[in-house]
């Protein structure tokens, strides 16, 4: 009788768990999608900050060689 008992309330609280189950899915999901937009964000973020140190870069050897051209000017 006691295991009679114990099945039946296992299947009356199979739907509740099965629903907290798919609560919990749908919390990680969601929590997914954040940290995949997140980790998209940072890429593009990262692309964009190399190419900007690229340009960075070229703008300051040019300046550096205007320089040595001004100063062999003021020289002679």
């Amino acid at each position: 009788m006691a295991v009679g008992e114990v099945i039946n309330t296992t299947s009356e609280l199979m739907p509740e768990i099965l629903f907290e189950i798919g609560e919990l899915a749908t919390w990680l999901q969601a929590i997914g999608v954040v940290i995949l937009l997140w980790i998209i964000f940072n890429v593009v973020y990262l692309l964009i900050s190399l190419k900007k140190n690229k340009y960075l870069k070229q703008i300051q050897k040019d300046i550096k060689r205007l320089e040595r051209k001004i100063n062999k000017l003021s020289k002679h």
